[in-house]
């Protein structure tokens, strides 16, 4: 806690007398004083002892503290020495913190006020600046992807067959198998646009899997899927998203049916894979997100969902999905 402390005066120089038969006793040493003396709140001194051990001197420069002073940790410094090299710096700007603060998720400290003014990274979630980030991009006027994360955007669709390969190996090690391998997956590029083609609300989910059906009477002769994903996702959450839209792919292609709150819960345990496969701290913020989200599907229905298959095991977790 900062204090700021204001020092009075009350130290006087005092001249012995030689035919003064009083001894003067210094309170520091309990030596006689046979000069002169400083008293101080009806101690007495030698000046030396007061000078080295009683008189106040700032933990930082070593120099006597005069006025005001702060005091922190049991330590007193000047106004300055503390502003300027005890006190915590904004790592955005450089000064001293002396308000409100944010301390993100990557240890960077910096005042709560460049948050009305800077964006944030949709990737990491560090703020966006040179002395964080080294600077940032912005995508479509509206999304803001910080440098640090920019060298690992999926933009085009030359690495996707690669992309979807290793996480149809994830999903396969729990149990997730028998799902088309040709399912063609698409890059859109505004959530605007992606919240248009699927008529639901997303929530936090930037990817969509649309499903037709071929019947004859009640009998299915034929199912196509495509995947849409927005584009410009850092790759951990591109797999990630891919990974969810491939649980729905399951749920379809074996015809169990859910309630919302229950199906995106199920689809985060694919996202809840990825983020454990990589298992860095990119995707342990990732993993703490889900865990924290509020929302009724993609959050509440992920806890719900997550504490079952914790109970139960993949295997049986599968086995009777439909009747949790």
């Amino acid at each position: 806690m900062l204090i700021i402390y204001l020092i009075f005066s009350n130290n006087l120089l005092i001249s012995t007398n030689s035919n003064d038969k009083q001894r003067i006793i210094c309170d520091y040493c309990a030596s006689i004083i046979k000069e002169n003396y400083y008293t101080q709140n009806g101690m007495n001194y030698h000046p030396d002892c007061y000078s080295d051990n009683i008189q106040l001197k700032c933990s930082f420069c070593y120099k006597v503290i005069s006025g005001v002073y702060n005091k922190d940790g049991g330590k007193n410094y000047h106004s300055d020495c503390y502003r300027f090299n005890i006190l915590e710096k904004c790592v955005a700007c450089n000064k001293p913190i002396e308000t409100k603060y944010i301390v993100d998720n990557w240890d960077n400290k910096y005042h709560e006020f460049h948050l009305n003014d800077t964006p944030t990274c949709e990737a990491c979630g560090r703020l966006i600046c040179e002395n964080i980030t080294n600077g940032g991009i912005t995508i479509n006027t509206k999304r803001y992807i910080c440098n640090l994360c920019s060298k690992s955007l999926i933009d085009n669709i030359s690495n996707i067959e690669d992309i979807k390969e290793r996480v149809l190996d994830i999903l396969s090690d729990i149990g997730i198998i028998g799902l088309p391998k040709n399912i063609p997956i698409k890059l859109v590029h505004t959530k605007a646009e992606l919240e248009r083609m699927s008529k639901i609300r997303l929530g936090d989910v930037h990817g969509y899997t649309k499903y037709e059906i071929e019947k004859i009477g009640e009998r299915k002769i034929g199912e196509n899927f495509e995947i849409y994903i927005l584009s410009y996702l850092h790759e951990i959450v591109f797999e990630a998203v891919l990974a969810h839209e491939l649980m729905h792919v399951y749920l379809f292609n074996n015809d169990i049916t859910l309630k919302s709150n229950k199906r995106e819960g199920f689809c985060n345990l694919g996202s809840k894979l990825i983020y454990e496969f990589y298992n860095n701290n990119f995707s342990n913020l990732k993993l703490k997100s889900m865990a924290n989200n509020n929302d009724p599907d993609y959050g509440k229905g992920y806890i719900l969902m997550n504490s079952i298959l914790e109970k139960n095991g993949w295997e049986s977790f599968l086995l009777n999905l439909e009747k949790w």
